[in-house]
Parts: C-alpha cells; sequence; structure tokens
C-alpha cells in the first residue's frame, strides 16, 4: 500500500508493474488499454456523475480530447485542473456545437474552493483520469498528492 510507505508516489513504474498485472494486445495502444480495462473488470462508474481530468504532459491533453464529447453525452460532468482545462479550451473541443462544459478545479494542494479534495468529499468526482507530468518521484507535484 502507498498509504503505508513515506513519501511513496502510487504511480507504477517498471518495479511495480508486476503487482496485478493484465496484458493485453491491440491494433494500437488505446485498444489495448480498453481490452486491460476490461479484462481487470474495471466499470466506469454509472452517470451522471463527475470525471476529474488532471493531465500532465500537453501530448495527453491534446489526445483525449477526442473522447471528451462521448463522456459528456453519456452524462458525466468533467471537472478539470487549470492547466488540463486550459488545453481543452485552446482545443476548441465542442458538443452539439457550443464549447465543451468542463469546470475548472484547483489541485490538491490549495485551499481555494473548488478543489480536488472537496469535489471528492461531496463525491462530485466518482472517475478521475490523471498522468504524471515528469518521470521525477522525487518530486512532490500537486499530481503527487492527487495520485495519493
Amino acid at each position: 500500500s502507498f498509504i503505508r510507505l513515506s513519501n511513496a508516489d502510487p504511480r507504477t513504474g517498471v518495479e511495480m508493474q508486476s503487482t496485478g498485472e493484465v496484458a493485453c494486445f491491440g491494433t494500437n495502444a488505446h485498444e489495448a488499454f480498453m481490452k486491460g480495462m476490461i479484462a481487470a473488470g474495471l466499470k466506469l462508474p454509472p452517470g451522471p456523475c463527475g470525471v476529474l481530468l488532471s493531465l500532465g504532459p500537453k501530448e495527453h491533453k491534446a489526445e483525449i480530447q477526442p473522447y471528451l464529447p462521448l463522456l459528456v453525452e453519456m452524462g458525466y460532468a468533467l471537472h478539470a485542473t487549470t492547466g488540463t482545462a486550459s488545453a481543452i479550451a485552446a482545443g476548441g473541443v465542442t458538443f452539439e456545437g457550443k464549447p465543451l462544459p468542463v469546470q475548472v478545479v484547483h489541485n490538491a494542494v490549495t485551499e481555494k474552493k473548488p478543489n480536488v479534495n472537496s469535489l471528492m468529499a461531496e463525491n462530485a468526482i466518482r472517475l478521475i483520469l490523471t498522468t504524471p507530468s515528469s518521470r521525477d518521484s522525487a518530486g512532490t507535484t500537486a499530481g503527487y498528492f492527487l495520485r495519493r
């Protein structure tokens, strides 16, 4: 358990990937990932509920954008940390001809509200999609605290 390890970042690296590992193949990384999630028994929480997006690298922010309207269509409310929300707005993603509705959420280390912790405590967020901004496990970033 990451909770028991002082300052451990709950991001799986090579040394952690053998715990509960599922291997799947697909025509691309997205298909293989989806097959892995299905094989692991992951089920999306029933909508309507909130989904938090907190994505690190700009490539990840760009890759997810075509799928966001589908989440909205399925009844999920989108919440995003500041950088991810800015990237979504800059990407011009729309739903039914209007800009995608995304609530900006302050990160897990700020007292400003709404923040990640307050929305999780209110059960407004039931699914979190997050990727680390770097592979530096020594850095205690806001994403580090979110994953903890």
